[in-house]
């Protein structure tokens, strides 16, 4: 980021790609996203936009492979991120599990992952808090162009939020989008179709 997106950053600390169901941390402890923070999340930063990965309907074991795939892929590049560690991974089971106790997720779909994270800033050793949800959904209308017949959307979001501070700078929207950019390149490398 630069200093004049910075400059421009609203005084916010908490963001996510779903600001209609914000993934919801493990183990962290922070709130829903307030209401009002949302439209200015989404003013200055639209680019916090779901990654979603194609799912066809070849079968359950198929899918799976593909969930385990972006599981693995996620986890590979949190753990390997320099001062980020890595508190908890659950799979397609305990991801369930806690959606359905109001862990977070479970409007739209079934959650079949989660990952969470920690990030420590390089200067002042801020700690900051980051969930990734995979959550499996229908094709929406807006995708009907990239997805056919029998398809099933596996959608990637992520919330970064700061433990301290009422502003983060925008260090968190940068934090999702570099992740993310980060995620889709491995998974185009690993043959996995993105829309």
């Amino acid at each position: 980021m630069g200093l004049l997106d910075v400059a421009k950053a609203p005084i916010l600390n908490d963001v996510a790609t779903d600001l209609d169901d914000p993934p919801t941390y493990v183990r962290s402890r922070h709130g829903p996203i307030p209401e009002s923070w949302k439209p200015r999340i989404r003013s200055a930063y639209p680019f916090l936009k779901p990654l979603l990965v194609t799912l066809s309907h070849g079968g359950g074991q198929q899918m799976a492979e593909v969930v385990a795939a972006v599981m693995d892929a996620a986890t590979s590049l949190a753990r390997n991120t320099p001062r980020w560690e890595v508190v908890a991974v659950q799979t397609h089971d305990e991801a369930a599990s806690s959606s359905s106790s109001g862990a977070g997720g479970g409007v739209g779909g079934a959650v079949v992952g989660v990952l969470e994270a920690v990030s420590t800033t390089r200067l002042m050793r801020f700690k900051d808090d980051l969930v990734m949800r995979l959550k499996l959904v229908e094709p929406q209308a807006a995708w009907a162009g990239a997805t056919g017949p029998g398809t099933t959307i596996l959608r990637v979001d992520v919330r970064s939020a700061s433990r301290v501070g009422k502003g983060d700078l925008g260090t968190n929207a940068a934090r999702i989008r570099d992740f993310l950019g980060r995620l889709r390149e491995q998974l185009i490398q690993r043959d996995i179709h993105i829309i």
